[in-house]
């Protein structure tokens, strides 16, 4: 059974705009001000991102992409089953601890 987590929206996000805006000039990567949209409680807060949480993530989303793409590469080379295994095998070392 999977356990629930809580997912860093924000580096989702970052990594999102940053991959489509390889793609498509007409989305730009965290150009001019930048938002963050979080829940605090039962409020929805908005507040501008701060230049430092801006670069802490775009850090995180440069690794996180580096590691897809290493990550498809195997998916290529050694094939969906064996990659799937041994991420489900790393999921049980790191979870059950």
């Amino acid at each position: 059974m999977e356990e629930s987590y809580t997912v860093d929206v924000g580096a989702l996000s970052t990594f999102i705009i940053d991959a489509v805006s390889e793609i498509d000039p007409a989305v730009g990567s965290f150009v001019g001000e930048s938002w963050y949209m979080r829940v605090e409680g039962k409020e929805v807060l908005l507040g501008p991102l701060k230049e430092e949480a801006i670069k802490d993530y775009k850090m995180k989303v440069q690794l996180r992409k580096e590691i897809m793409r290493r990550l498809w590469r195997l998916l290529d080379v050694a094939g969906e089953e064996k990659v799937e295994a041994t991420v489900r095998n790393l999921e049980k070392e790191t979870l059950e601890e």
